[in-house]
């Protein structure tokens, strides 16, 4: 009798155990899922910092293209300005 007894309160004790251990387990399940909640939301602002910064570098390119642009149309205007000047200085030797 005295052997079930210490039987049945090692399988309880055991029951409790496995018992402890299941709770821990799913504690530390909620973690981790709590944790891949921050990584999964990090990655996001991540992508979307990556798509402001690609946003920006295109602005930022086409701002370059348009001074290139106006960067030319001042060349040629320097150099219809040149052209009109030489015509004048020109014109000033014949009178």
């Amino acid at each position: 009798m005295a052997i079930n007894n210490f039987h049945r309160e090692i399988k309880f004790w055991s029951a409790e155990i496995h018992f402890a251990s299941a709770e821990n387990n799913f504690h530390s399940a909620e973690s981790h899922f709590d944790l891949m909640e921050i990584y999964f939301q990090s990655a996001e602002n991540n992508f979307d910092s990556a798509e402001n910064n690609l946003d920006s570098t295109e602005n930022h390119f086409h701002s370059k293209e348009i001074n290139f642009q106006s960067t030319e149309t001042y060349f040629q205007s320097a150099e219809i300005n040149f052209q009109s000047a030489e015509t004048h200085f020109q014109s000033t030797e014949t009178l």
